[in-house]
């Protein structure tokens, strides 16, 4: 969270951010922009709501996860299906 936080600081002082990260959760809290990758693929690019769809993420990942919204934040949360890990 510290790192994606100095990220977040140095995105709003006008610097350009590119992070790679396996979290989406952290991804939809901190990004303005994701790019879901498949296959080595860009699968989608986009703002987080756009991008962090059951739809989407079912063809990247099968469906073994559940999208809702953050319970803080008016962002989506990804969730591992009974059984499953995102």
């Amino acid at each position: 969270m510290a790192i994606f936080r100095l990220l977040a600081a140095a995105a709003a002082g006008g610097r350009g951010v590119l992070a790679v990260t396996h979290d989406l959760n952290l991804a939809a809290l901190f990004a303005t922009r994701i790019g879901l990758m498949r296959h080595g693929r860009l699968e989608a690019l986009g703002e987080p709501a756009a991008v962090l769809t059951a739809g989407l993420l079912e063809r990247a990942y099968g469906p073994e996860v559940l999208v809702d919204r953050h319970p803080k934040a008016d962002r989506p949360a990804v969730l591992p299906r009974r059984g499953g890990t995102p």
